[in-house]
């Protein structure tokens, strides 16, 4: 799960080929947030409400039929074809498109690996941009320090094998989705 990157997204396909790529939805929104602005506020609104209702999609077939729907729904409210065009090839058609709650059996965001990105660039980088080799060095040295001192050891956070056991059960009823 990524940011969309393109560069991250072609380094994907070209080492591992034709593979899920998982969209972080609060990334897709952040993309889509500076493309929108110029828009009046009930066609923004209109935007931002069907993208939330389609990230709500539990599978590929319901996600492809409300995409449609909501791209007819955008061009009879007048939403820019450029704007449509651009959200279709990206996050409808393209490798991007898996957003969508029922596309994964885990989360939508990679908040967790942001802020372990951050840590890393706040203390192995220095958010510097370095040359491969020199990233790779420093990325093994934090990996040996951060595996033998964790962010956190909390007794209370711990995961139990009855945990484990209770979370197999689950599984098991194949839920397709949760309303918590």
């Amino acid at each position: 799960m990524g940011d969309g990157a393109a560069s991250l997204t072609k380094a994907v396909t070209d080492t591992f080929g034709d593979i899920d790529r998982f969209m972080c939805f609060w990334h897709l929104k952040e993309k889509v947030l500076p493309k929108i602005k110029s828009f009046s506020k009930t066609q923004q609104e209109l935007i931002i409400t069907d993208i939330n209702h389609l990230k709500r999609a539990i599978d590929d077939d319901e996600f492809t039929v409300a995409g449609e729907l909501m791209i007819e729904s955008w061009k009879a409210n007048g939403i820019e074809e450029v704007f449509i065009e651009y959200f279709s090839r990206e996050y409808l058609n393209g490798p991007l498109r898996k957003w969508y709650s029922g596309c994964t059996e885990f989360g939508t965001t990679n908040n967790g690996l942001e802020k372990k990105n951050c840590t890393i660039k706040d203390t192995v980088t220095l958010r510097q941009r370095l040359p491969i080799r020199q990233l790779f060095q420093k990325l093994v040295t934090a990996a040996e320090v951060f595996s033998t001192s964790p962010d956190y050891n909390i007794e209370e956070m711990k995961i139990t094998n009855e945990d484990y056991k209770s979370a197999y059960d689950f599984k098991q009823l194949k839920v397709k989705s949760l309303l918590l």
